[in-house]
């Protein structure tokens, strides 16, 4: 049998690896919600589909290509069980496809695969990344509340200044008490700063510091209780943008002081 044809990554470089490995935890990290009716086929849906699709096809071959050929038909048409039930194969085809580029991508670009259920292995990845920040930390999730604060954020070191961003949409949910508490407990030990962006401007979740960007498929507050998770560093193209992006989207925020 001819090696290569049976295995599409084989005759890659660890360079172009490690770009697909980049590229498929991206897509993983921002997987849409299944839609209902006419909007299960918005632009943006079908992107992601494609992007999706090409992905698979360049790092899993032929007949994995097919079946999310399958799999995306069926789910574009079918109920919205059967739809959901069509983007869990999917998202199958996506992880398969992940591990498949993670073993020709270089040890330091490699993230952490968390299975569904395993909220521990969730704040071990996560802690190891906080623990290693440095100069600062921005953490940055549309759905940031207490959980962040209380079970991860700690981990960050003493002395490092701690930005929190998230959702106007949170602004009722009590983290503001809970950052008003952290700050008279700790005072400028650890600095903590809370602000709010304005709606739908917020869609990654991701940790970023002076050096490097991880990226989170899921919030802190749900990562990895119903379905699989990956924490991962983003690409150092990716960075660049992101790191300015969210440099700017920091500035415009509403404070909570």
């Amino acid at each position: 049998m001819n090696y290569a044809m049976a295995h599409p990554l084989s005759h890659r470089t660890p360079a172009s690896g490690e770009a697909l490995y980049y590229q498929l935890g991206q897509i993983i990290a921002v997987e849409p919600e299944v839609p209902t009716g006419n909007e299960r086929g918005s632009s943006e849906v079908l992107r992601w589909l494609g992007q999706a699709q090409h992905l698979i096809e360049t790092v899993s071959g032929i007949v994995d290509h097919n079946r999310f050929c399958s799999m995306r038909s069926t789910m574009l048409s079918a109920t919205a069980i059967s739809a959901e039930v069509q983007m869990r194969h999917i998202r199958g085809l996506l992880y398969s496809a992940l591990a498949k580029a993670e073993m020709i991508a270089p040890t330091a670009a490699r993230g952490a695969f968390i299975p569904a259920g395993n909220t521990f292995d969730a704040l071990t990845a996560i802690g190891g990344v906080l623990r290693d920040c440095k100069g600062f930390v921005l953490v940055v999730d549309p759905y940031l509340d207490v959980v962040a604060l209380t079970d991860f954020l700690p981990m960050v070191p003493a002395g490092v200044p701690l930005r929190l961003l998230a959702s106007t949409k949170q602004r009722n949910n009590g983290l503001a008490e809970a950052v008003a508490r952290w700050e008279v407990q700790y005072g400028p030990t650890r600095p903590l700063e809370l602000r709010f962006a304005a709606p739908r401007l917020l869609h990654d979740r991701l940790i970023i510091d002076e050096e490097k960007i991880w990226s989170l498929s899921q919030s802190f507050n749900a990562i990895a209780q119903r379905s699989p998770a990956m924490v991962q560093r983003v690409s150092p193209e990716i960075d660049t943008v992101k790191r300015a992006a969210f440099s700017d989207i920091w500035d415009n925020a509403a404070s909570t002081t």
